[in-house]
């Protein structure tokens, strides 16, 4: 257990350069459980290489109106749960293939996110380094509901926008290094490349978005 801060930086026209949040930074490893930080996954099924679990993730609002100008009068995005199935595949040479499926299980956006990624842990003595790529599918609803503008929001300039569903890039790591007497530090960071449909939308003038995560936990 301990505490963390998640940041990152706003793809919006001027709206802040970082969002900063405050989160727990919990971890649970258990015969079917396991628990990190805001997501959940719960094993089903195994067999050979091959493993097929539940999953819940906790979703942030992407953006609230006072953020910028662009965003008056746009309603603030809620946070909210996805939940779905993961498939995970054991590749040769310690790398690890997972596809999954989450969808907005509290109905506040309407889609969800369909994920396919690659990773592998390299370890260092104390230090566990995790490279990672995976490609995201946003829905239609949910790319709508994030990067949208709709008939009843629309200003001089700001007109309607619908960008259909979008698949952007994800390329990240994660440090994970041992301390002092059960204490751990973790370091995390991926920036995600924005498709030409989410970068047209007129709320938006950045074409990534940068994330990061910091914690601080001891093992108990």
């Amino acid at each position: 257990m301990g505490a963390g801060v998640i940041s990152n930086t706003s793809p919006y026209r001027e709206a802040k350069s970082w969002n900063v949040q405050p989160v727990p930074a919990i971890s649970y490893i258990g015969d079917r459980i396991q628990v990190f930080g805001l997501t959940v996954n719960c094993g089903l099924l195994e067999w050979s290489d091959f493993a097929l679990a539940a999953t819940a993730s906790y979703r942030f609002g992407v953006y609230r109106e006072e953020d910028s100008s662009y965003l008056q009068g746009m309603g603030n995005r809620k946070d909210t749960v996805l939940g779905g199935l993961a498939l995970q595949y054991e590749l040769p040479e310690g790398f690890n293939l997972s596809a999954g499926y989450e969808h907005d299980i509290l109905g506040r956006t309407g889609g969800g996110i369909g994920r396919l990624g690659l990773k592998k842990a390299f370890q260092l003595n104390l230090l566990t380094i995790s490279p990672k790529i995976s490609m995201n599918w946003l829905t239609d609803e949910l790319a709508d509901y994030e990067y949208g503008v709709s008939a009843v929001q629309i200003r001089a300039d700001r007109p309607a926008y619908h960008p259909g569903d979008a698949v952007n890039l994800e390329l990240g790591v994660t440090l994970f290094r041992e301390l002092y007497k059960n204490w751990q530090i973790i370091l995390g960071s991926s920036i995600v490349f924005l498709p030409s449909n989410l970068k047209d939308s007129p709320i938006v003038d950045q074409s990534q978005v940068i994330n990061l995560f910091t914690a601080v936990t001891r093992r108990f």
